[in-house]
């Protein structure tokens, strides 16, 4: 095996300096004494639209439908459609109390079907456009074997189809599919040959190259009457915030969280004009601002604010329900070097971008992950191991993004660009 504490100077460029207890005071002391980061000011104005969240029970669907109606939009104009009930506390009781859930399962197409021809509450528009956010996703990276392929393709490939199908019918005119900057990622091999120092693309620059293809060619296809415009964000690497994440949340909840990958710098996500170019049917990859850290930032971050409750000792995990850590799947996506490019998606729309800009960094967005954990934002979140957390989000179809952390603040300041962007010249 290679030395797994060298950082190849090829990454160290990407992040150079590490993360101290120190650095993390201060950032503490900095975030506390100045005004909260806010993306109030980067989430595009109320349209009216209604609006169908696939997964919008949620995390990452939560935070949208929590974001859309922050703005102003009519909660008898959002539905969500997600395999379970609403259990985060801002959706049952606060803001999100008067959308209307229906439980079904994406890959069901007569109930998909049946849940978005629905009809809308009494004073909502019914002739306003709808848009499309499709979050739901059943994260299964751990199967390999090709038989246990129809568990994950019944949800991430038919149900896709099926809200295609479904948006198509009611004449929707925009469809924004969130998927990973993971299904980028290379594979590569960690027993190394004499003659390797490390292993293959063990250093990897993921860009916006291969488009989810169902989705891509959807784009411009007929809907109702009009036409259908298509597009995929990928964040990179996961999402991780409040709320009750199963990434960067779910070790706070967890505290006793052992790891072997400490050194490995990967991006992370906290959560039109008729002029510009037309970029229906593309895939945009997104990071946080700032750096790319490593893992053991994150862990430094989260053991200093928790003052040592949360914690990551260093060595393989007991063989019990953390097995699934120990399977190559996860390697590949844990143990190389990733950077995530996202310089197209942060391009202005007349460029052919989305002109996304993000307000957390990686760091920044811990301490705010970490602030709300106090407060029990995270208390509904049941997770004892990885392992387990693995095995609830693949019964909750609620997520997309799949491997490591966009703030879930900043979802709508995206959606909101990638909506107004493949709508092309229809109203946002």
């Amino acid at each position: 095996m290679w030395n797994k504490s060298h950082i190849p100077r090829r990454a160290l460029d990407f992040s150079p300096k590490r993360c101290t207890p120190e650095d993390v005071s201060a950032l503490a002391k900095q975030l506390g004494s100045k005004q909260p980061i806010d993306i109030i000011a980067q989430i595009p104005p109320k349209t009216g639209r209604r609006y169908i969240v696939v997964g919008g029970a949620g995390f990452l669907g939560g935070w949208i439908v929590v974001q859309l109606l922050r703005r102003g939009e009519d909660p008898r104009c959002i539905r969500v459609l997600d395999i379970r009930l609403p259990v985060r506390h801002d959706l049952k009781f606060g803001v999100g109390k008067d959308v209307h859930y229906i439980q079904v399962d994406v890959s069901n197409a007569e109930a998909v079907q049946k849940a978005f021809t629905a009809p809308w509450p009494e004073g909502s528009s019914t002739s306003s456009p709808i848009s499309i956010f499709h979050t739901a996703a059943n994260i299964r990276f751990y199967e390999r074997s090709a038989s246990l392929i129809p568990n994950s393709t019944r949800v991430n490939v038919d149900g896709t189809q099926n809200i295609i199908d479904s948006a198509r019918s009611i004449g929707a005119s925009t469809l924004v599919y969130t998927s990973s900057g993971s299904v980028g990622v290379h594979s590569s091999r960690f027993l190394l040959r004499p003659w390797q120092s490390e292993p293959e693309h063990f250093v990897q620059a993921i860009n916006d190259d291969d488009n989810q293809k169902r989705v891509r060619a959807s784009d411009k296809l007929e809907s109702g009457s009009g036409t259908l415009r298509t597009g995929c964000i990928r964040p990179g690497n996961g999402v991780f915030g409040p709320g009750g994440d199963m990434l960067c949340g779910a070790y706070l909840v967890r505290q006793f969280n052992p790891t072997w990958i400490s050194n490995i710098v990967s991006h992370f996500r906290l959560r039109g004009e008729f002029s510009n170019p037309d970029i229906g049917g593309q895939s945009f990859t997104i990071a946080d601002p700032g750096v790319p850290p490593t893992y053991g930032d994150v862990y430094r971050t989260l053991e200093t604010l928790s003052n040592g409750q949360t914690y990551f000792p260093e060595f393989i995990p007991p063989i019990n329900g953390d097995l699934v850590n120990l399977q190559p799947s996860l390697f590949n996506l844990t143990m190389v070097h990733l950077i995530f490019d996202d310089s197209r998606a942060r391009l202005p729309p007349e460029k052919g971008g989305l002109g996304y800009k993000g307000a957390w960094t990686t760091l920044e967005g811990l301490h705010k992950t970490y602030e709300e954990h106090v407060k029990g934002m995270n208390a509904s979140t049941t997770t004892i191991s990885f392992a387990e957390s693995v095995s609830v989000r693949s019964l909750s179809v609620d997520m997309a993004a799949a491997a490591i952390p966009l703030a879930p603040m900043d979802v709508l300041n995206l959606h909101g660009a990638m909506h107004h962007a493949f709508a092309h010249g229809c109203p946002t």
